[in-house]
Formats: structure tokens, sequence, C-alpha cells
């Protein structure tokens, strides 16, 4: 009795830490640590624009004004230059958090330059619109949350839309969550985590085996 009663707990335990979870993130490289290609990020550049990885060691610099970011999670962060954007191909349930950290740096051109963030379905998001002073930034990040009252298939994009002169603009992204309020399908069912239900059930019917067994015995 007192070994069923030890496996019916060990059970419980399991489902409290396991399939209790709920909540799964579903994007891939979202703080940009896969180096030295952000190869889960499809990069669309024009005019000159690039995507690539910097570090706390990479100034930003116009003239004598240089100005270095320390990324928010671990040690990269991604700078979008001039005119490029990166997507991800997404399947998000309703409810569904999105967040991450943002810098602008805006590098003076002659016409404002601009960063968006693109959902599919959803209105266009401007991060930022840069004017016609040089800015090097202060070195800070803007954190941004939402989250999504519908199901939505598509893509997950961030752009930057430069003017395409010699004093570039960039828009900076680090630590990217995408939160989904149910998991993600596992692709083999045999190793779903049972229901609570089930756990329950089961248990319950190992204690009704171990009475009639006690009851027998004596």
């Amino acid at each position: 009795m007192k070994k069923l009663l030890l496996l019916l707990i060990v059970l419980l335990l399991t489902w409290g830490l396991t399939g209790s979870a709920g909540a799964s993130t579903i994007i891939q490289n979202p703080s940009f640590e896969d180096t030295p290609a952000m190869d889960e990020w499809t990069i669309t550049a024009a005019n000159g624009g690039t995507a690539q990885l910097y570090d706390s060691n990479d100034a930003w610099t116009i003239g004598t004004q240089s100005q270095k970011y320390t990324p928010t999670n671990l040690t990269y962060y991604a700078g979008l230059m001039e005119t490029v954007t990166i997507s991800q191909a997404i399947d998000w349930n309703a409810g569904t958090k999105l967040s991450f950290d943002y810098a602008w740096i805006n590098n003076g051109g002659q016409n404002p330059d601009n960063a968006w963030l693109y959902v599919t379905g959803e209105p266009n998001v401007q991060l930022a619109i840069g004017t016609n002073i040089a800015s090097v930034g202060d070195g800070t990040w803007t954190p941004y949350t939402k989250t999504f009252s519908s199901a939505i298939t598509g893509f997950l994009t961030f752009g930057s839309l430069g003017t395409d002169d010699s004093l570039r603009s960039a828009l900076l992204l680090d630590n990217i969550s995408v939160i989904s309020p149910q998991p993600v399908p596992d692709p083999d069912p045999a190793a779903a985590v049972p229901e609570p239900a089930t756990v329950i059930l089961f248990g319950l019917g190992l204690l009704g085996v171990a009475g009639v067994s006690r009851k027998k015995t004596s």
C-alpha cells in the first residue's frame, strides 16, 4: 500500500512539473546567439542594407560621437542597417504574447528613416522614425510587448527603411520572445503528457486495487 501511494505521489508531481507548464516559446534564435549567421531568420535587403550580429564591444559612431549597446540577453544583438527586413514564419494561437527590446540609431539622412514591426494580418507598428539631426542614441533599449487576440498564420517581420545615403541608420533588436498560451503540439503522440484527469483516475485505480488486495490478505 505504501509503495502504491508513493507511486501515485510521484506521478502527480511529474505531471505538475511537465504537463502543467502550458506556455511554450515558438520562435527560433530569439536572442541572436547563433553565430556567425542568422540562419533561422530570412534576410531581405535592398540598397546596401545589411542585417548582422553585434556585441557590447561594437561602437556606433558619427564623427566624434560614439555609443556602444550592451545586449539585453546573453552576448549578441541584431543590427538592421538601412533598408532590410528579417522574418520568420509563424503559426500562433489567440493570446500569444510577443515581446522584445529595440533601439534606434538615426545617423541623419536627408529624409526620415523608419523602423517597423510587421505581423501578418495586423496593423504595422512603427518602432521609430528618424530626424535630420544626427544621433547615435543613448545606449539604452526600449521594451515592447503585445498580446494578440486572434490566431495568426503568416510571418513575423522586423524592418528598417533607409535612405540609401552615406549616413547610415539602424534598428537594433534583442531578447525576442513569442510565448503561446497553449503548448505546441508534440510531433510524437506517444510522448504526449497525460491530462490531469487521466493521472488522477489512474491513481484512484491503483488505490482501489490496493484496497482489494488488503481485504483478500486480511
